[in-house]
């Protein structure tokens, strides 16, 4: 990382108060490129156009900072940018690694020591849940290994090898995986299924909050049915994409109660309901769900949708969703629907 010159530290101030993201353009994302170029996070011309360098970018300042890695430039990372702070190079570890690139040893499970702890936080910070950065190669940080590999469409084997490194410099860099929904083949989830403390009447706190913020959408609609208008803009920071999990992700992060793991990745209904089961917050459809609660579902021809349970009575359960029929509308279904999957409570 560069030394910051004395010109980077005098007064910065970013234009705007919003979340500048993927897909926005104009003079605050020129802005936005000029001071991360400055900074010594290169990407590339300042052309006021939000895409994949700018993105990875901003992740990699991110990183540096000890921000949440999502990519979206928001009030904790736009306060590091107005100090312009150049984030020191790191003490090197067991493992020798550069920041922001993956261990270079190969690793497996039984492997322990500075590699394996560098291997551990880089998976949590990327939403795979690797459990506590202890240097120990156990069940969870090969599960989250599993998981990376599953997404990434490599064998799942649960071992750190070549193809694995490779594929996390990548996500480090800010590439996507390119199978989101993936989940490695059964018993390689980790997560837990069980109702354990999450099935206590009443819910919780922030379920109900989430519940209430979600109500005070309804109505909202999409522009021409394609992923757009308002809840492209609000919940899909910007982005056209299906957005029944951008919209229950939003909700809790609107009450302060941010649901687990990757934010951005929480757009995906599979990453969401793994990251639940890996935190302990699933239980199964045979159990009672509460207001605030979250709600899985899997359609027959595959499909899959979440939203938030609003009430139960007369053996339905009534929610209130966000992408269906593109908009933000209440529903309601039999307890026993075999398209319910299950329930998390957060």
């Amino acid at each position: 990382m560069p030394v910051q010159s004395v010109q980077s530290q005098r007064s910065f101030h970013l234009q705007g108060s919003g979340n500048i993201n993927r897909g926005d353009r104009g003079p605050a994302v020129t802005q936005l490129q000029q001071r991360l170029n400055q900074l010594g996070f290169n990407c590339g011309s300042a052309d006021g156009v939000f895409g994949p360098k700018t993105e990875a970018a901003v992740k990699a300042f991110q990183r540096a900072h000890h921000l949440e890695a999502d990519g979206i430039v928001g009030p904790h990372t736009r306060a590091a940018l107005e100090r312009g702070q150049s984030a020191p190079a790191p003490a090197p570890t067991g493992g020798g690694t550069a920041h922001g690139s993956a261990p270079a040893q190969n690793l497996q499970r039984g492997s322990s020591g500075g590699a394996v702890r560098e291997l551990q936080g880089d998976l949590n910070r990327l939403g795979y849940s690797a459990g506590s950065v202890d240097g120990q190669y156990g069940p969870k940080t090969e599960g989250a290994v599993k998981r990376f590999q599953a997404q990434w469409g490599l064998s799942v084997d649960g071992q750190y090898g070549p193809q694995t490194r490779g594929a996390l410099n990548r996500a480090l860099a800010g590439e996507r995986p390119p199978h989101p929904n993936a989940t490695p083949p059964s018993g390689g989830t980790g997560g837990t299924q069980g109702p354990g403390p999450v099935n206590q009447p009443g819910g919780s706190g922030a379920g109900r909050a989430a519940l209430d913020s979600a109500r005070s959408q309804l109505g909202v609609r999409e522009a021409t049915g394609n992923n757009d208008g308002v809840p492209a803009q609000r919940y899909a920071g910007g982005r056209r994409e299906p957005w029944c999990a951008d919209f229950v992700s939003w909700n809790f992060r609107q009450t302060g109660h941010p649901l687990p793991g990757n934010q951005r990745m929480l757009a995906s209904v599979q990453y969401m309901e793994d990251t639940m089961k890996q935190n302990g917050k699933w239980f199964s459809k045979s159990h009672t769900p509460q207001p605030g609660d979250i709600i899985f579902f899997r359609w027959p021809d595959g499909g899959r949708h979440v939203g938030i349970v609003e009430s139960v009575s007369g053996g339905r359960v009534n929610t209130v969703e966000g992408n269906t029929s593109n908009m933000v509308a209440r529903r309601s279904y039999p307890l026993d629907s075999g398209s319910i999957t299950g329930y998390a409570r957060h």
